[in-house]
């Protein structure tokens, strides 16, 4: 059956971001793969969602404005409900805007429940086995973790407040220099007034392949202190 055939009210989900890292390794999963349908930011103009429908918000565009855009598009779909996955890294802009990914994303998410009351899911760094992690504690989310929920969703009590679908994974560094140097990172970001004059510390830090700089140290560091 194609999308546009189903009758209207039986509902259907809809992944809008095809073309997402986070989708291209989900859909390999049968679950998903033959029950939901997938389409890119490109064709919201020329799809046709019908009531029931519940739309999965995946896409992501470095503009604001190109993503109200396509949240103008969503809100003229009548009868659909919206789930906007946002990241976990998001809780830095409450500290510091000086992060583009993270800022946009909240913004986002404050967009996406105005304009479509819309349910906010909040994913960590998505992996498929624990080792793909970086040294140290990441606030992480398997991608079984999120097919589960795709399938069986299971949104928070209180409709205002976001669903988190994440855990923190500790992982060992890969010596006594590399915890040393997570160590030292951690005392320069609390006492920078603005995080992101470590941005030339972090050119070397993933150079040498230790993945836990910037605004994911500060998210982690936020997550692990408010939740502790």
């Amino acid at each position: 059956m194609t999308p546009g055939s189903m009758p209207a009210g039986s509902g259907r989900n809809i992944v809008l971001g095809k073309n997402s890292a986070v989708w291209r390794s989900l859909c390999t999963d049968p679950r998903l793969a033959s029950a939901f349908v997938a389409i890119g930011h490109t064709e919201l103009d020329n799809f046709a969602f019908v009531p029931g429908d519940r739309v999965w918000v995946l896409a992501y565009a470095r503009n604001f404005e190109a993503n109200r855009a396509m949240f103008e598009r969503l809100s003229a779909a009548a009868g659909i409900t919206v789930v906007y996955v946002s990241t976990a890294t998001a809780n830095v802009d409450a500290a510091t805007n000086c992060y583009q990914y993270p800022r946009i994303k909240r913004q986002c998410e404050v967009l996406s429940r105005s304009m479509l009351n819309a349910r906010i899911v909040t994913i960590g760094v998505v992996y498929g086995d624990k080792t793909e992690l970086p040294g140290g504690t990441t606030i992480a989310t398997s991608l079984g973790e999120i097919a589960d929920f795709m399938v069986e969703p299971r949104f928070a009590d209180d409709p205002d407040a976001a669903t988190l679908l994440f855990s923190p994974i500790n992982r060992p560094f890969s010596g006594p220099l590399e915890r040393t140097a997570h160590a030292s990172y951690g005392w320069l970001q609390r006492r920078v007034g603005w995080p992101c004059l470590l941005r030339p510390i972090d050119i070397v830090l993933r150079a040498l392949g230790w993945r836990w700089y910037g605004y994911l140290y500060l998210s982690n560091r936020l997550w692990l202190t408010t939740t502790s």
